[in-house]
């Protein structure tokens, strides 16, 4: 049966953990649903489990190893981007970004913009610069020194199912942890 995927990349260990006290802390004060960190390659692909998880294995291949980078918080006009940790657009990030693209067919619709979601809503944009400057304060104003690491290393692929419908996160869940074998 076909159905909607995503492929992400998720920390580990004591960071992981740390984000998630973020996305539950900002969930609360917001609203908003609580997810698993992570920072989105590729999303909205279609299809069954069988042709993601393939594509997925394909994906996982292809890539090397390589390390994501926070930048800063910031906020959009998404729901999937209401107040997020901004990574550093380097090489090996966008290179990434741009064959999981390939990979799942999905083109240029949209250029790349790596980012770790802290919460997730449809909150007016003045609520959402006060949410901005609260997670700035708690990560000790424009940097990250409060974080347990300034970024996390990539050495697999996860592929969860997403549908775009469920805006609290309900249905969500892991289908596979793919490593990255190069």
């Amino acid at each position: 049966m076909s159905a909607t995927y995503s492929i992400w990349l998720e920390p580990k260990g004591p960071l992981a953990a740390q984000l998630q006290k973020e996305i539950d802390y900002l969930a609360d004060a917001y609203g908003g649903p609580t997810f698993p960190p992570h920072v989105t390659l590729v999303g909205g692909v279609n299809g069954t489990e069988e042709q993601i998880v393939e594509c997925a294995k394909g994906l996982a291949d292809n890539l090397q190893p390589y390390r994501i980078k926070f930048n800063h918080p910031a906020y959009g006009g998404m729901y999937h981007q209401c107040v997020y940790m901004l990574c550093h657009q380097d090489d090996a990030a966008m290179r990434a970004g741009q064959l999981s693209k390939e990979t799942f067919s999905q083109g240029q619709t949209s250029s790349y913009m790596p980012h770790l979601s802290l919460l997730y809503s449809d909150i007016d944009e003045h609520v959402r610069k006060q949410a901005l400057e609260v997670v700035k304060k708690r990560l000790n104003g424009h940097s990250v020194v409060k974080l347990q690491d300034n970024g996390f290393d990539v050495d697999s692929i996860h592929v969860y199912i997403t549908n775009p419908d469920d805006k609290l996160c309900k249905t969500w869940k892991r289908i596979q942890e793919l490593p990255i074998s190069k």
